[in-house]
């Protein structure tokens, strides 16, 4: 098993009054790609991961489960290696404490894929794995990241996905607890991307539809379905002349669904950011878009703890990046409270960073897993914000007064040519920060003067300074604390 090791990581941990923890990390141990599918918290507070990984290379992707704490350090890493293409797409914390991952298994040799469940235990080591075929004639074809697992009332589980075949349409596979396929369903000619259990035992799934035939523009499709696997009622929504799109659906807390996705029917231009709310038989009760005049798109959806909404997705009409993870908390109205923007490292119009799956904390901030492109290579992207939806807290607080002296990394990092570091002091002192080289020179004094107790934030601009690696020593009373930030120009 190769040694993983998650490199360029910061994190700040606020220390406002709600002590929320913050940070924003990237896992990547030097292959080509590192894909991030989907995040949950777990029972202990911290976070599972599921994915890919594909070294340079290597003609197919394995399959990538990453555990971390808390704070978003990595508490273990598995990789898990098959001669065929092994993605996984999704994964939930199960009753027993441990996991279940679903995705695609596939091989391009015989140009077709099954999808799968594996179950591990709490320290990522295998359980079972099972491969599963919808149509003992025909077997699916999902396709990647289209795959999703549910655990259900009975201690088993439901899987849903895409077959890509001579018949298009959404594979829905029940299992017992120990991944024996119990029924399997298919639904032709849509393609079904999110499935959720309902309150009354059965499912909702949404997709997309083909408004006429194959190779046509696409509906949103919604479909509720019986606990046999039967459908109840379908409905579509969009304009036939252009591509809308479900992504994620969930139930709401007033049996109603709430579905986000793509739109190109309406909004500001190209495509844009989907959240249609409905009732409990399906109807539209409103949808709204967000968005520019390029792509948008939202990946996934939930109910927030108070009645709003909270998405993830892209952007490319906004941010600084050629794709910038795109995060938009709503009221129960869908009308906006916050936008938010994320990517990594230093920015620029080739970087790609793009929100896959976004759940709201025990603490009520947000969990955001994706993939960021940075310097040649794909890596995992895990962003943690407050409520508010920020990773750095930006105020000074006095008031507030911390027990003891720190000193933060600074954000972001790497950088290019500003970045922020945060400081508190826990007691009225001098305080002087300042930056050195690597060979010990003083290229810059950010603080030199008495402080109150407090948190406090300085900028520093390198803009006149070579890429490098650079030092940051604090320095308050008896307390001295020195810390590494790199400069990429």
């Amino acid at each position: 098993m190769k040694k993983f090791i998650a490199l360029f990581t910061f994190i700040l941990v606020s220390q406002q009054l709600t002590a929320q923890i913050t940070f924003e990390k990237s896992f990547w141990d030097g292959g080509a790609h590192y894909l991030g599918n989907c995040v949950q918290q777990t029972n202990d507070g911290g976070y599972i991961i599921t994915g890919s990984t594909q070294d340079y290379g290597d003609i197919t992707p394995n399959l990538l489960i990453i555990k971390t704490n808390v704070l978003g350090d990595t508490s273990w890493a598995k990789i898990y290696r098959n001669e065929n293409s092994f993605v996984g797409s999704y994964i939930i914390q199960t009753n027993d404490g441990g996991f279940i991952i679903t995705g695609k298994l596939c091989s391009y040799q015989a140009g077709c894929g099954r999808a799968f469940l594996m179950k591990i235990d709490s320290n990522g080591d295998s359980l079972w794995a099972k491969t599963y075929n919808s149509s003992p004639n025909e077997p699916p074809c999902p396709e990647e990241n289209s795959n999703i697992v549910q655990q259900t009332d009975d201690g088993g589980f439901i899987l849903a996905g895409s077959s890509m075949s001579s018949a298009d349409g959404i594979f829905l596979i029940k299992t017992n607890a120990a991944g024996d396929s119990l029924w399997a369903k298919r639904y032709f000619g849509i393609k079904g991307t999110s499935v959720q259990q309902t309150q009354d035992g059965g499912y909702i799934l949404t997709g997309s539809v083909f408004t006429n035939g194959a190779d046509s523009n696409s509906n949103l499709y919604l479909m509720k379905i019986s606990s046999d696997g039967d459908s109840l009622w379908a409905k579509s929504f969009g304009l036939s002349s252009n591509n809308d799109e479900g992504y994620s659906v969930r139930q709401t807390n007033d049996s109603g669904f709430i579905i986000t996705g793509a739109t190109y029917s309406f909004g500001a231009g190209n495509s844009d950011i989907l959240l249609l709310k409905t009732n409990a038989n399906g109807d539209s009760l409103w949808f709204k878009t967000y968005g520019g005049s390029d792509a948008d798109v939202g990946n996934s959806v939930r109910q927030t703890n108070n009645g709003g909404f909270i998405i993830t997705g892209y952007t490319r009409s906004f941010g600084p990046c050629l794709y910038d993870v795109y995060t938009i908390k709503t009221d129960e109205n869908g009308d906006t409270v916050f936008t938010k923007t994320f990517w990594w490292g230093i920015s620029s119009n080739e970087q790609v960073a793009i929100g896959n799956s976004i759940r709201q904390t025990n603490d009520g901030g947000y969990i955001i897993v994706g993939t960021t492109e940075f310097l040649g290579a794909d890596r995992v992207l895990l962003i943690k914000t407050n409520a508010d939806g920020i990773v750095t807290a930006v105020e000074q607080s006095p008031n507030n007064k911390p027990e003891q002296f720190y000193l933060e990394q600074n954000y972001p990092n790497p950088f290019n040519p500003t970045t922020s570091i945060q400081y508190a002091v826990s007691s009225r002192q001098f305080v002087s920060l300042k930056v050195y080289d690597v060979l010990g020179n003083e290229v810059a004094t950010l603080v030199n003067e008495e402080k109150p107790a407090g948190t406090y934030e300085v900028n520093f601009d390198a803009g006149n300074l070579s890429s490098g690696v650079y030092l940051y020593q604090l320095r308050a009373g008896n307390f001295i604390q020195t810390m590494k930030m790199l400069l990429l120009k």
